[in-house]
């Protein structure tokens, strides 16, 4: 049952249902996975729907918004499909902060989002989302969309130290072993459950020249 819940969730987000307004120019991209002597191709969209399954999105609504975005220029910009997968789950056998840092300079290559699909983006995830905002994906995707302009563009793209092409943010998870892990970027993001790493996050950080330089960004 869930699995055809799903599959109508995707039918509508490309573009067979009717309440769904999907970029014209934007064409699904696949790729083909090879196994057993045959092969499958999996579709973008599809593949980035099993990654929403997996982070317990179960509203039809939010579904079809967020796979959506991903072929509007909100996902470019975002790398909302990348993110997702950072969120949800990320390589298992490479260092979380040389994934992020990957992320990050794939994103932060191309063009900012505009101020106008940001707030798009905000009001159409705050009204399909509602009843799936506690799920660490959504509330991921809520805190940035809230925080992009006013700073998190600028603290992910643009502090660097000493004019080094390294980005400051994934150096600095890369400093312990509590901080290089994706539940604790998603704290960090979202501004939650932080006080469990005063101890072994925060007061046994040293002061580097990239703590000090995302201090002063903030």
């Amino acid at each position: 049952m869930r699995a055809r819940l799903y599959l109508c969730a995707l039918s509508a987000a490309l573009g067979l249902g009717t309440h769904v307004v999907r970029a014209q120019s934007a064409q699904p991209t696949t790729k083909t996975v090879k196994g057993k002597g045959e092969q499958t191709v999996v579709n973008d969209e599809i593949a980035f729907l099993q990654t929403l399954q997996a982070a317990q999105v179960s509203s039809m609504s939010c579904l079809i918004t967020l796979v959506n975005m991903t072929v509007n220029p909100i996902g470019t910009c975002l790398g909302l499909s990348t993110l997702s997968e950072l969120v949800v789950h990320p390589t298992a056998d490479t260092s979380f902060s040389d994934q992020l840092s990957t992320y990050l300079d794939n994103v932060c290559a191309g063009a900012a989002c505009t101020d106008a699909s940001i707030a798009e983006a905000r009001a159409q995830v705050a009204q399909s989302c509602g009843n799936s905002k506690e799920t660490n994906l959504v509330k991921v995707i809520s805190a940035i969309l809230e925080n992009y302009t006013n700073s998190y563009r600028t603290l992910a793209c643009s502090v660097h130290f000493n004019g080094t092409a390294e980005l400051c943010l994934p150096a600095n998870l890369n400093v312990s072993s509590p901080a290089n892990n994706p539940e604790f970027f998603r704290n960090l993001v979202t501004g939650t459950n932080l006080d469990q790493y005063v101890d072994t996050v925060f007061k046994s950080a040293k002061c580097t020249g990239c703590m000090y330089e995302l201090y002063k960004a903030a």
